[in-house]
């Protein structure tokens, strides 16, 4: 993921600056009558050249006064909605300096040149002959494919944007509604990290004070279930069954799940066989219980428990421990593909000289008091340089939630930004096109055209361009939104109704742009239009 510098956010604001100065083009180009005029009383091409290269850079020049003051207005803003996560690790937040403008004053002179050296060439070549007989004993004006090209591509920007706001928006959706299989609302995690120092100024054995935090746990208000909990190390041999030998199946593993005493009465999952972890499964051979999908796997036949599986290989077992148990499935973390996840294989904790605790927590209610109250009293009961933490069992989805909601709200501003500038754009070229074809209009009202029929003529050419830029922006959002699918959360860069949202909304923007002039296309006077020639 790229760094997000404050000189990114102005440029992307002072870049489109340049909309006064690309509507300017069609100005410039209705103009081409009045230039030839001048030309041929005698003004030079330069000069005429130069005049249209002073109008784009004051309206340029303007507009970015204007994007400067909103930015800096809505630097503030901004600011805030940065989830915290950001300002640990890679964003920097964004200020006002004078690399800024700097930048942005690059951005607005290479608006000015671009936008307006097109326009301010062919102001300079008109032709005294040629615009006036333009459109001369004829009905239509010539297409400008100018104007298409500028309003097709900035709706393919709008496009893109909104697409991308669309897909963080259905991410983090995804993520809120996200189904663990138990509740975790009432869950908490609970961190202690016990250093040597202080267990040997504390003068008890690691399990003594382990059992003493547990117990303290259990006992404080407000909760009503706690277990120890861990994962085990990474191992590249296959799990079987006491079945394997008579055919039953194994299972790749390379991860599994360990658990103390009461451990799925705190997890809040429930035993469909057998029974739960105790305090005697700490000790000796120790005990396995499995989800239904690993009980599917290593017994098919049913009957998990009272048999027994092992790591290894049919020819070298491991260790055998019995199977106490069948658990409901369930997703114990956060993954975006659900049938990734291998089956689960928990195991209870054996007796160690660990020094550090990873404790689950069930709370009685949803109290957002609880977590400091329990680190509170965990500090108290624990030597003074132990590490201490709570949190909630959804802590770390709620930070993927702010930001997958901060990226929608960065791509849904910039998306509403550009589809404004391009309903002002295609309503500009509308209403310059209508301006141009009223003597069409008038004709054909004269020879029976309804109003309606009007009216459809001119949101028909509206409907095309907003359909070229949804086609293109289509294909450059598949390419752009690749650059986020690692913050997609059940959801593919390719959703197609992230695309089908960001179209309709588009064209529906597109059409509302049109119906102003469309409308005035419909008043077109056969007998005023005509007299006016």
């Amino acid at each position: 993921m790229h760094n997000l510098h404050e000189a990114d956010v102005v440029i992307v604001g002072a870049g489109y600056t340049g909309l006064s100065a690309a509507l300017t083009l069609a100005r410039g180009l209705s103009r081409r009558r009045d230039y030839a005029l001048r030309i041929a009383l005698g003004a030079s091409r330069a000069a005429i050249a130069g005049e249209v290269l002073a109008e784009v850079a004051v309206l340029t020049g303007a507009g970015a006064m204007v994007g400067f003051a909103l930015t800096y207005a809505l630097l503030g803003a901004f600011t805030r909605i940065i989830p915290l996560e950001f300002t640990w690790t890679w964003l920097e937040p964004p200020v006002m300096n004078a690399r800024v403008f700097l930048y942005a004053g690059l951005a607005v002179l290479a608006a000015i040149v671009v936008s307006g050296a097109f326009p301010a060439w062919r102001a300079s070549r008109a032709s005294p002959s040629e615009p006036l007989k333009d459109n001369a004993g004829t009905t239509t004006g010539r297409a400008r494919n100018e104007f298409r090209v500028l309003v097709i591509g900035e709706m393919a920007i709008a496009m893109v944007l909104l697409m991308m706001a669309s897909l963080m928006s259905l991410s983090a959706r995804n993520i809120m509604t996200y189904d663990f299989g138990f509740d975790t609302q009432r869950l908490l995690r609970a961190l202690v990290v016990l250093r040597a120092a202080d267990r040997t100024a504390a003068g008890t054995g690691v399990r003594a004070q382990r059992n003493n935090i547990l117990a303290l746990l259990r006992s404080a208000p407000g909760i009503s279930a706690a277990a120890l909990e861990d994962y085990g190390g990474a191992s590249r041999e296959q799990i079987i069954s006491d079945r394997t030998a008579t055919g039953e199946p194994a299972l790749p593993r390379s991860r599994y799940v360990r658990g103390g005493d009461g451990f799925f009465g705190a997890l809040g999952v429930r035993i469909i066989e057998g029974r739960d972890f105790n305090a005697a499964d700490e000790r000796g051979v120790g005990a396995v219980i499995l989800s239904q999908r690993a009980a599917k796997i290593l017994f098919p036949r049913g009957g998990a428990v009272g048999h027994s599986i092992t790591s290894g290989s049919v020819d070298k077992p491991g260790p055998w421990v019995p199977v106490v148990g069948v658990a409901a499935d369930i997703m114990p973390s956060v993954v975006p593909d659900p049938e990734a996840l291998d089956p689960l294989v928990y195991v209870a904790i054996q007796d160690s000289t660990r020094t550090y605790w990873n404790f689950l927590v069930r709370t009685s209610r949803r109290d957002v008091t609880l977590p400091l109250a329990l680190q509170r009293t965990l500090r108290d009961a624990v030597p003074g340089r132990s590490v201490v933490d709570v949190s909630w069992y959804t802590e770390g989805m709620d930070q993927q939630i702010r930001i997958n909601a901060f990226f929608a709200k960065l791509f849904g501003s910039l998306g509403f930004a550009a589809l404004l500038l391009a309903a002002t754009g295609l309503f500009s070229v509308l209403s310059y096109v209508v301006g141009r074809r009223m003597r069409e209009f008038a004709v054909r009202t004269a020879l029976g055209a309804t109003p309606r029929n009007v009216l459809l003529v001119v949101m028909k050419s509206a409907f095309e361009l907003a359909l070229g830029g949804t086609a293109i922006g289509a294909l450059l959002s598949f390419w752009a939104s690749a650059g986020v699918s690692t913050l997609l959360f059940g959801i593919k860069n390719t959703d197609p109704v992230s695309l089908v949202t960001a179209e309709l909304v588009l064209l529906a923007v597109a059409m509302a742009a049109a119906v102003v002039p469309a409308l005035r296309a419909t008043r077109a006077d056969p007998v005023e239009v005509l007299r006016a020639i």
